[in-house]
């Protein structure tokens, strides 16, 4: 996910004449790609975002379904009656087509736990980060323990 900002007018200007700055940052992998400019028009933005992203990271060329969760998205009635598109776009015959079906459905078994796995990992090493914080305390009866009462009552105070 990339976001794209214009820092400007900066004082004093840039040996170069140059007072707008614009950012573009990579917030998955925390990259950032700044240039400078002296004004900032479509034409700039468009070139910087051609030159300094797409011609350097390029397209996904990928739906956002399949990037999320790795395979094309297909409706459960083409699962039963192969449609035309996905009939074409493979240039299978029906049985082909059938072959290629079933070994994706198997293959869909081994994703989810794949899936699982990385899941499992995520959070174990979340917990391990979490339990370097915590101090482990032991409470008595008759120690002293700051209980801090919650209120249920929402704030008045607006939405």
């Amino acid at each position: 996910m990339w976001g794209i900002d214009m820092i400007g007018m900066i004082e004093p200007k840039a040996s170069n004449g140059h007072c707008f700055i614009l950012v573009a940052i990579d917030y998955f992998i925390k990259w950032v790609k700044a240039a400078s400019y002296a004004n900032v028009i479509k034409q700039v933005v468009v070139r910087f975002i051609k030159n300094q992203i797409i011609c350097r990271y390029g397209v996904p060329r990928a739906t956002p379904f399949s990037l999320v969760y790795g395979i094309e998205a297909v409706l459960s009635v083409e699962v039963e009656i192969p449609s035309l598109r996905v009939l074409m776009k493979a240039k299978l015959n029906e049985a082909e087509w059938c072959q290629t079906r079933f070994d994706q459905l198997n293959l869909i078994e081994e994703k989810i736990l794949t899936a699982m796995c990385h899941g499992q990992l995520y959070q174990q090493r979340m917990k391990k980060a979490f339990d370097k914080k915590v101090r482990p305390r032991v409470f008595r009866e008759g120690d002293l323990v700051l209980k801090r009462i919650l209120s249920f009552k929402p704030d008045s105070r607006g939405k």
